[in-house]
């Protein structure tokens, strides 16, 4: 008979395997996640990437055909050199024989090299050659607009300048006129009337008062940002009160 209590090795090796396959799966769960977490969702770098990974799967794949007809050349200059000397040659003459054949071979790709150099240079020298014309042609096509450009000037020069005088000076009595009537609209508004009725006399004080308002109103605002219209027009009117410009402190 069993021992009481005692465990079933089978069924603890189950529980432990199944133990290890829910880890196991819970693992490549939360990888999974991760991995659609940084995955990249830009087109554009995407794009870029797979770009990336062609460039260097070429150059990889270019390497490996670069080292596999290097091995060949090698075997076949051996061929060569063992079927020259039809097998009579040492190691140390067939050694000495490879390596003169790989030194042309080296000095021809050398030259190769600058013969190819030799015509790119060649090619940017004519393509210098084109832009210095294209320049020189365009620096002579920007002169003949500009000598026609002062003609034109010189030959509308007086009649320009008079026309402008006229509007500018014209602009400017508009502005000022504009300028005076938005100041009298202000000094006008949110009690200035309480004002200028407490001024003794009429007419010539009063404009007196609205002219210094005018001047002072702009300095004031900006001084006192914070404040009311109203609260700066009680400014002004006290200042005007022991200003020496007001009339009855002279």
């Amino acid at each position: 008979m069993p021992k009481k209590f005692s465990i079933n090795p089978k069924a603890q090796a189950a529980r432990e395997k199944e133990t290890e396959k829910k880890e196991s799966m819970k693992i490549k769960k939360k990888q999974k996640e991760e991995e659609e977490y940084w995955k990249e969702t830009d087109k554009n770098i995407i794009q870029k990437q797979e770009r990336q990974r062609q460039k260097e799967l070429e150059e990889e794949n270019k390497r490996k055909r670069q080292e596999e007809k290097k091995q060949l050349y090698e075997i076949c200059v051996l061929i060569s050199i063992d079927k020259q000397y039809k097998g009579a040659i040492s190691k140390k003459q067939l050694k000495e024989e490879q390596e003169k054949i790989f030194a042309q071979r080296l000095q021809n790709v050398e030259l190769g090299d600058e013969q190819s150099e030799n015509e790119e240079d060649q090619q940017e020298q004519v393509e210098q050659q084109d832009d210095n014309q294209f320049l020189q042609q365009n620096k002579q096509d920007q002169q003949i607009n500009l000598e026609k450009l002062q003609e034109i000037w010189d030959s509308d020069q007086e009649d320009f300048d008079e026309t402008i005088g006229q509007n500018q000076n014209h602009i400017l009595r508009e502005q000022q006129k504009r300028d005076k009537e938005k100041y009298e609209q202000i000094i006008d508004a949110d009690g200035i009337g309480q004002f200028i009725d407490a001024i003794d006399g009429k007419g010539p004080q009063q404009l007196k008062f609205k002219e210094y308002c005018r001047q002072k109103l702009g300095k004031v605002q900006k001084e006192n940002p914070q404040l009311r219209h109203s609260q700066i027009m009680e400014m002004i009117y006290k200042q005007w009160k022991i200003d020496p410009l007001n009339p009855k402190n002279q």
